[in-house]
């Protein structure tokens, strides 16, 4: 409109006054010709200064801003209104809406005039503040209902932001009616001398967490406000309370409990159907799911690009669901015609789906029959079918989906010059392998999308020439690496049952489950597992949910394993125990343990009695075992055996020559120590001079061996401990079932080993040689105290400090516990002594005579406690019990006598040694992710800026 130099008159009587007759177009109110001060502090003016601000400048809004869009339209074209109406003039239902979701709405209203003849229109608003009343009121009147959809928390208001200001102006508009004075008290607004004039009023409540509500909860949202719809006033959009029974029983009861105290939870949400309605011929839809490795948005914008410049005239690409965070699928939309019709709405069929693991496979209702499916799997096309939920194989076969897979990690490592381009060498394969797929899925020019798109990737990678041919080749490999599953050759694996995992690790350390807020069981059985079989629509909106709780160490619910391609490999006949790796890993994952062999044996023996196999005959000769496997071990300069089960089975060997059995005796023993190497025989075993040699040449027989075991469920694949090890102990190889499976194995015993107790740390930690405090971690309890598995990046510098931050407190702080609780057991032996001496002084006989004869005098047969204490109160000086003072003393000792319940058997693992209070921005935005809660320990978010006076006020 101009330049903020610019002479303009002054546009209201009041500004005249302020400015003069004209004014610059921006005051300037920091002029060094015309000094003033802004921003004065008033005192009993206050109410004065506010009336005149309401007066003099609010009032003449409405005016400058018509104007303002007056004047805009007339320079640009572009002619704007207070308030949007879109097919308005002829409906008989209304939606008001502001935001992205309008254009989405027009398309409704299009699509529910052509396909279910109901006339609806769309109000936009565009100015909130102030709120056009007097236009709006004229625009409601006579409609037969009207749903406003907002993006708004109710905070204890009765109405929502703009349904507040509806209902306010159409109840200006009934008041403007009911006026007998000549003037109407509200001018601006309309006049509704009917009843019928006011429209029934509807809200929805939409996108609190970001998204963008369904095509088919915005068609419910309509349905509800006609004539056969369920009329419900107020409703969230995104929320749902199922009443269909799951295949998890435990959900199942929560949800039951939940509806049995809350009976009309389902008048909050609406009930959503999918009817799917015509298909449109020259529309493509595909659904990609894909987690954030992939970089969808980057990807899906650059396909986009390709699809326009190829003739697709209306390209639309979004999320479709709620970001769920790092680790969860990512759910996008493509929508594209060749056709500009306006907003593509659905609803209507997906041509296809592309996920980056066939664990997002569940509901494939929506893909059309013949469509296609394009999954990341290292996989071959048999196992793969195999592989996948006999729900997923029954819809592929019953919608006759085509199947393909692709191997694009594999693909990247041949390709990429160099590891630290493998994961972008990773998006372009399997975009690649897509648009492969896509020339088989009825979308035309895909020939020339896949050239577009590739010069895309080369003219947005400036890089070196032999970076650009390696993303070229990866691109065409991608496309060449796509292989078809012909699962209608291959069984239809029905009717077998599901495999189920076990809980977490520290869901199965807690031994009393209260089902409470605090309870991480209950967590686990109604939230963690359904995020980890990728189903959170099966979320229940429960008190548990709304009170924004996480239980301790639920971040360990997460598996990593889907979203890894690499995982670390120990060569321990490299490693030196110099505790920089198990130290420095970020997620918690590489814990170690110095162990005696009598130990690692009694542990695999218990492990095999957990399977109901009771090595009894091999219990006996275990202590032989130990001391044979350890003389083996010490002899062991070439260091050959890497693996307990190996040194076990030459142990064994050994001693059964030895010992030379009978014939069945030595079968019951070898059947018996098959069992025991099976489970121990993967965990990693290191002979270092630290622990071993150093302890051998003091003491024969004192050496310890160095076990050290990677968690698959916790490790990122960062490299960060193969980057750290000096003496290259620890390599990168690529992830496999079966090494996964391996590690898992290593890791269950690793977690069974006995505990360290602060005795046997103080051999090996030196007060003087500072190094040494990082063996305070080879304790599980406190190396694991920032369990992995939440959000952070693989690598994150800032969890590695706050793990070792944490791991300093526990290792100061666990001693200190342990020295009271020896106080609170000494402090409740001395109180039963003297609640115990009270007693005895209050029964003691002083003249034994004297006893005698009161003791005839009672009559024969048993004696009440009551009446023997009665007989010795023989004399008026003899101590009597203080029954308040005993009382005192009792309550003391019953008090002090729940403290060691709370120290040990709370959780699990007694009460915590800290609290935290975080500051969940920035670096630390891994911190409070749900359902993932890393801390051990209770920790309160703080979005301030002061985070240390903060602290204090804790």
């Amino acid at each position: 409109l101009g330049t903020p130099e610019d002479e303009i008159d002054a546009p209201t009587p009041a500004q005249e006054m302020l400015f003069g007759a004209q004014r610059r177009r921006i005051p300037c109110l920091l002029d060094p010709d015309r000094p003033a001060g802004s921003g004065a502090r008033f005192g009993p003016e206050r109410q004065q200064t506010y009336a005149g601000q309401a007066l003099y400048f609010d009032d003449h809004l409405v005016m400058l801003i018509e104007q303002a869009l007056q004047a805009f339209g007339e320079l640009t074209g572009r002619v704007y209104d207070r308030v949007g109406a879109y097919r308005v003039d002829d409906a008989a239902y209304l939606v008001v809406a502001q935001g992205a979701i309008v254009p989405r709405l027009e398309a409704l209203a299009d699509y529910l005039r052509r396909e279910k003849r109901i006339k609806l229109g769309v109000l936009n608003i565009r100015l909130l503040r102030p709120f056009p009343g007097g236009l709006i009121s004229k625009l409601l009147k006579g409609f037969k209902g009207v749903t406003v959809l907002e993006q708004a928390r109710p905070a204890l208001e009765q109405e929502l932001p703009i349904a507040a200001e509806l209902r306010l102006c159409l109840d200006k508009a009934l008041e403007n009616s009911l006026s007998t004075a000549g003037a109407l008290p509200y001018p601006n607004h309309a006049v509704y001398d009917k009843v019928k004039d006011r429209p029934a009023l509807y809200a929805g409540i939409y996108g609190l967490d970001g998204s963008m509500p369904g095509d088919a909860e915005l068609l419910a949202a309509v349905e509800n406000m006609l004539p056969e719809g369920t009329g419900q006033r107020r409703y969230y959009l995104g929320v749902q309370f199922p009443q269909t029974p799951t295949r998890y029983p435990k959900l199942d009861l929560a949800r039951q409990t939940l509806y049995q105290a809350y009976p009309d939870l389902h008048r909050h949400a609406l009930a959503v159907t999918r009817e799917l309605g015509a298909e449109k011929a020259d529309i493509h839809h595909i659904r990609m799911i894909v987690s954030d490795k992939y970089d969808p948005e980057a990807l899906g914008e650059t396909l986009a690009r390709a699809l326009h410049g190829q003739g697709y005239r209306q390209v639309y690409f979004a999320p479709e669901m709620q970001d769920g965070g790092k680790g969860q699928p990512r759910v996008l939309g493509m929508m594209f015609s060749r056709k500009a019709t306006g907003w593509l709405y659905g609803p209507h069929l997906l041509d296809g789906q592309v996920a980056s693991n066939s664990a997002y496979l569940h509901d494939l209702s929506l893909v059309k029959k013949n469509g296609f499916l394009l999954i990341n799997s290292p996989l071959a096309p048999q196992p793969f079918w195999e592989s996948l939920p006999e729900g997923v194989r029954v819809q592929i076969r019953e919608r006759q989906l085509r199947l393909f897979v692709v191997d694009p990690v594999k693909v990247a490592r041949k390709t990429a010059p160099m590891a630290g381009y493998r994961d972008q060498f990773t998006r372009i394969a399997f975009i690649g392998a897509f648009l492969r797929v896509a020339q088989n899925a009825a979308i035309e020019a895909a020939d020339a999308v896949r050239d577009d798109f590739q010069q895309q990737i080369l003219a947005n990678l400036e890089m070196h020439s032999l970076v650009a041919e390696g993303s070229k080749a990866a691109f065409e490999a991608g496309a060449a690496a796509v292989e078809t599953v012909t699962w209608d050759t291959l069984p239809a694996f029905v009717g077998l049952a599901p495999l189920e995992g076990d809980a977490p690790w520290t869901v199965q350390e807690v031994t009393k489950p209260e089902s409470t807020v605090f309870d991480l069981p209950r967590l686990w059985d109604t939230v963690g597992l359904h995020y980890e079989n990728n189903e959170s629509d099966l979320l229940l909106t429960d008190p548990y949910l709304a009170s924004g709780l996480l239980p301790a160490r639920s971040s360990a619910f997460k598996d990593k394993a889907p979203i890894r391609s690499d995982m670390p490999r120990l060569i321990p006949e490299r490693c030196s125990g110099c505790a920089l790796c198990w130290t420095h890993c970020p997620d918690t994952a590489l814990p170690a343990s110095i162990q005696d062999f009598p130990g690692l044996i009694e542990t695999g023996l218990a492990l095999c009695k957990q399977d109901g196999n009771d090595p009894l005959q091999l219990s006996r000769i275990s202590g032989h075992l130990g001391k044979q496997a350890y003389q083996i071990f010490s002899k062991d300069d070439l260091r050959q055996y890497r693996y307990l089960g190996d040194l076990l089975a030459e142990a064994f060997r050994q001693l059964l020559e030895k010992m030379n059995p009978k014939e069945d005796q030595a079968k019951a023993l070898t059947e018996e120590f098959a069992l025991l190497q099976e489970k121990v025989q993967d965990l990693p075993i290191v002979r270092t001079a630290v622990f071993f040699d150093n302890a051998h040449r003091q003491e024969k027989g004192s050496g310890k061996v160095l076990a050290i075991a990677v968690n698959p469920t916790a490790c990122s694949g960062c490299a960060t401990c193969v980057n750290i090890c000096p003496e290259a102990a620890l390599e990168n190889v690529p992830q496999t079932e079966d090494l996964v499976a391996q590690y898992r194995r290593s890791w269950k015993v690793m977690m069974s080993l006995p505990e360290l107790s602060f005795e046997q740390l103080r051999d090996v930690v030196v007060a003087e040689e500072p190094e040494t405090m990082m063996r305070y971690l080879l304790r599980r309890k406190i190396y694991h105290t920032l369990p992995g598995g939440d959000e952070a990046f693989p690598g994150s510098g800032a969890r590695t400090a706050i793990h070792l931050l944490l791991a300093a407190v526990e290792a100061e702080m666990q001693p200190r516990f342990e020295t009271l609780q020896q106080q609170i057991g000494e402090r409740i032996s001395k109180l039963e002594a003297r609640i115990q001496g009270k007693l005895d002084s209050a029964v003691k006989i002083n003249d034994f005579d004297e006893f005698s004869k009161r003791l005839s005098r009672v009559e024969a047969g048993a004696a009440e406690s009551g009446e023997v204490l009665a007989l010795l109160n023989d004399k008026p000086g003899r101590a009597k019990i203080e029954k308040q003072h005993l009382k005192l003393l009792n309550e003391a000792l019953s008090a002090l006598k729940t403290l060691p319940v709370k120290y040990n058997e709370l959780g699990a693992g007694g009460r915590t040694r800290m609290v935290l209070l975080l500051g969940n921005q920035g670096k630390f935005f891994w911190s409070s992710t749900y359902p993932y809660n890393p801390f051990a320990a209770p920790w309160m978010n703080y979005a301030g800026d002061n985070i240390a006076a903060a602290s204090r006020g804790v």
